[in-house]
């Protein structure tokens, strides 16, 4: 299987960072490899968790600088 990403080297991925409310973005976020900040605007913190974010904050105002450069620790990816 070949897999294409926009990127010129695919450590180029961990330069970028992801946040997301839906399920499906924290997903898909997870499949590109991706960190991802998902933010419990719309769903609950388990449902979230399950899908395997960097880290899940309570609202996009929230989420620091701080969290965007780390990409978050409490969560492994």
């Amino acid at each position: 299987m070949l897999l294409y990403y926009p990127f010129k080297e695919i450590s180029q991925i961990l330069l970028c960072i992801v946040i997301e409310d839906a399920l499906a973005g924290v997903q898909a976020a997870k499949a590109a490899q991706m960190r991802c900040i998902a933010v419990k605007t719309t769903l609950p913190e388990e449902i979230l968790k399950d899908a395997g974010p960097s880290l899940i904050k309570d609202e996009i105002g929230s989420v620091s600088l701080d969290d965007i450069l780390s990409g978050g620790s409490d969560y492994s990816m």
